[in-house]
């Protein structure tokens, strides 16, 4: 008994779960290198073996959010498919992104850590089954139809006049237009989708709270990337303390929000709202009364509100500075939006721009060099499907990158430069539906994915990027104040959406003058 009390001892047992530990991981990694399904995958073995080498390099690798490079080093090294990790293939290759991000009939489940990343679990963005996913944005469809777009104009026309404002009013001040931009898309957003704005623009404050929100947010975002279980812990943070570690986010992200909805979804039943919002159009879905709860309203809302705001900010800010570093891009513009609106203080309809060709052209290329989306977004086939000669088994995590796609020399030669006329048809067989501009590069124009998982928000993001450039440029002589392209315009870490160096002052401007007429 003395012997068998000797053996069963803490450190005995400490030692005995450290070795059986040991050999558990010993044994994972010689799985995942010999006998895991995408063992014969090039790639390094490192990547192949464990998870915290792609960690190591977005959490603490200089600026961190560097993983990407390393994914193009792999693919310069070992070809257009690569193993990236010991579960995730990465494919580049421009030709094969409508393939994995297909529509129906495919089926493409979102890979469960890609969803978690927000931590709207019961949103569309966080819906990892696709067939659930499909009822879901269904759900949301009604908001985004062109005739509700075009109903809401008057909403954005109201919000960027308060931007001219802003604008007017600024003597020849330094503006920061992340800054600037993102107060009047989160109004802007929040009045088309909530039915109710912010008033952030109004106040000085908030707009330095909601730009100071999505720094924190996407400096964040390599971390939640490698441990995206966290955002659900953040969740469960009592609303006292989630204020006192992080003022700038509570607000927005959390209470607001489901505040916002507790009110509105009791409001529903007792009086019909003249305009469309993104409850209303849930409320409305056939879809069961457990996916209208509170909880799901709020994460639908939270998605809503960070995918219109945050990114289209970084849009126009990066739009007006290639226009301002861009003479000759600039004056073809300016020619066109004289003769297109020719009374100043009108703003026009987004429709009636469309016509335009140079501002198709600029609104195009904006996206385009803008690269929004830094990271990929691996989904989930539940076919096997073929690359080359290589068979990637069903259940597969597959990624594609939309920024280099978007930066593909093959594609769009000179891809770093600001070039609107590379979107102009030079012959009938060039230009199609949309006029003047090119269809035959429509397939690698991904700014906002393909198939069933793209953005619903692409009409009001082109109409809103259109409209306000036009006005901006139609109405204001601006100039660029000390920004240097390297360090604030260009990507340069994922942080999800692509951000500059962590050190910039962001893209910043004078207003040198307002036009007369």
């Amino acid at each position: 008994m003395a012997g068998f009390t000797a053996a069963a001892s803490p450190v005995t047992v400490a030692a005995g779960l450290a070795v059986l530990g040991i050999g558990y991981l010993i044994g994972l990694v010689i799985y995942r290198l010999y006998f895991h399904p995408l063992a014969r995958f090039p790639g390094p073995k490192i990547v192949a073996a464990t998870y915290w080498y792609e960690a190591c390099i977005d959490m603490f690798k200089g600026i961190r959010g560097q993983y990407y490079r390393e994914v193009e080093k792999m693919h310069q090294k070992y070809g257009p498919i690569v193993r990236i990790n010991p579960d995730e293939i990465h494919v580049s290759d421009p030709g094969w992104f409508e393939l994995l991000y297909a529509g129906q009939p495919a089926r493409r489940d979102k890979w469960p850590a890609t969803a978690m990343m927000l931590g709207t679990t019961l949103g569309t963005f966080g819906t990892v089954d696709h067939y659930m996913h499909r009822k879901r944005r269904a759900a949301n469809s009604a908001l985004y139809t062109l005739q509700n777009i075009a109903s809401s104009e008057p909403l954005i026309h109201k919000h960027l006049a308060r931007l001219c404002e802003v604008l007017r009013s600024s003597n020849g001040k330094v503006i920061e237009l992340r800054r600037r931009f993102i107060a009047f898309t989160s109004d802007s957003l929040a009045d088309f989708a909530f039915g109710e704005t912010f008033g952030i623009q109004d106040d000085e404050d908030a707009a330095e709270n909601c730009h100071q929100t999505f720094n924190a947010l996407t400096s964040a975002a390599p971390f939640i990337k490698q441990f995206p279980w966290c955002q659900s812990l953040v969740k469960q943070v009592p609303l006292p303390v989630a204020k006192l570690l992080a003022p700038h986010l509570s607000k927005r992200v959390r209470d607001q929000a489901a505040k916002f909805m507790a009110h509105e979804y009791a409001e529903l039943e007792e009086k019909h709202e003249p305009r469309l919002n993104i409850f209303q159009a849930m409320q409305d879905s056939p879809l069961p009364i457990q996916e209208k709860s509170i909880a799901r309203m709020a994460d639908v809302a939270t998605e809503v509100f960070f995918a219109g705001s945050g990114p289209m900010s970084r849009a126009l800010s990066t739009g007006v500075f290639f226009l301002l570093n861009n003479a000759d891009a600039l004056q073809r513009l300016k020619e066109e939006l004289n003769q297109a609106i020719p009374n100043i203080n009108n703003i026009p309809q987004g429709k009636a721009l469309e016509s335009l060709p140079w501002l198709s052209a600029v609104v195009r290329e904006t996206f385009r060099i803008s690269t929004i989306i830094s990271s990929r977004i691996p989904l989930v086939p539940q076919e096997d499907l073929v690359y080359q000669e290589w068979v990637i088994p069903a259940g597969t995590p597959i990624a594609m990158s939309q920024a280099a796609i978007l930066l593909d020399p093959n594609i769009f030669p000179e891809p770093r430069e600001f070039r609107p006329e590379r979107w102009l048809a030079d012959n009938e067989a060039q230009s199609g539906s949309e006029g003047p501009l090119r269809t035959d590069l429509d397939k690698y124009f991904v700014p906002f994915s393909k198939g069933g998982r793209k953005c619903q928000g692409q009409v009001f993001a082109t109409m809103e990027l259109r409209v306000t450039l036009a006005v901006v440029f139609r109405r204001f002589e601006l100039e660029l104040y000390e920004t240097i392209r390297e360090r604030d315009v260009d990507n340069q870490r994922d942080c999800f959406l692509g951000e500059s160096m962590p050190d910039s002052p962001g893209i910043r401007v004078r207003v040198l003058k307002e036009y007369a007429y």
